[in-house]
């Protein structure tokens, strides 16, 4: 079933471009200022968990919310490239999956620890190794999800990248943009190059930002709809 282009569908894909374009550019502002711990003991981390509070949640919550909003714009972005399509529906799907594990990962590094931390005093020495245990357990959670959202909007981006490519000539900056980032992102992880670390984090967010912005423009730029002259067309078809 064909999406019939309609003044309203043109709107909300404009209301979409504007959405996509705004969550990019303050994605990665704030990704540029995510907090970076480099504390080397737990006493160190509470001291400079409470520092970077304020910063580390509105970073953190920003994050949750962008992810959200990141879906919303492309759903119309998916619908012009057809919902019909295998390849656009598991770049969809993906694309959530990503978006949730990161939703987790801020919740665990802008809340949970800080969280955890809040008050937290070393009354002997297996309070301590139980405050590491906790705090290694939920780094490697961290690390696991940051992987699981990086490598799932990778494969995202290199799908919708390669179904832009094969729906319009218009397409094609957003399509080699969607597999250039998508490629870049799994292939850094299997390979090492870019690490789920808070560094390699912000590098992919800089890529996913400018491949956002080119679907937010796309969606901003496209003309409106002709209207079609349907009692010309009647006749014809009567006849037929």
């Amino acid at each position: 079933m064909k999406r019939t282009d309609t003044p309203t569908n043109s709107t909300s894909d404009q209301i979409a471009g504007i959405v996509l374009t705004a969550t990019a550019v303050l994605m990665v502002f704030a990704m540029l200022h995510h907090p970076i711990p480099h504390a080397h003991s737990v006493d160190e981390l509470v001291i400079e968990v409470d520092q970077i509070q304020f910063v580390n949640g509105l970073v953190h919550g920003g994050a949750i919310v962008f992810a959200m909003l990141m879906v919303l714009g492309l759903i119309s972005f998916c619908e012009r490239l057809g919902f019909h399509r295998v390849s656009v529906r598991a770049g969809m799907i993906s694309f959530c999956v990503g978006a949730s594990a990161l939703i987790f990962a801020s919740l665990v590094s802008g809340f949970i620890v800080p969280t955890f931390l809040d008050g937290y005093e070393i009354a002997n020495p297996a309070d301590a190794l139980t405050g590491q245990r906790v705090l290694s357990a939920l780094r490697s959670t961290n690390i696991s999800l940051d992987v699981l959202g990086v490598s799932t909007i990778s494969i995202a981006l290199a799908l919708f990248g390669f179904s832009a490519l094969f729906r319009s000539p218009r397409l094609w900056v957003i399509g080699l943009l969607g597999l250039t980032s998508g490629c870049v992102g799994v292939g850094g992880l299997f390979t090492g190059h870019t690490q789920a670390t808070v560094p390699g984090v912000i590098a992919f967010a800089v890529l996913l930002g400018i491949w956002l912005i080119s679907v937010g423009v796309y969606l901003l730029r496209r003309p409106l709809p002709e209207v079609k002259d349907e009692s010309s067309t009647e006749p014809s078809e009567m006849e037929s």
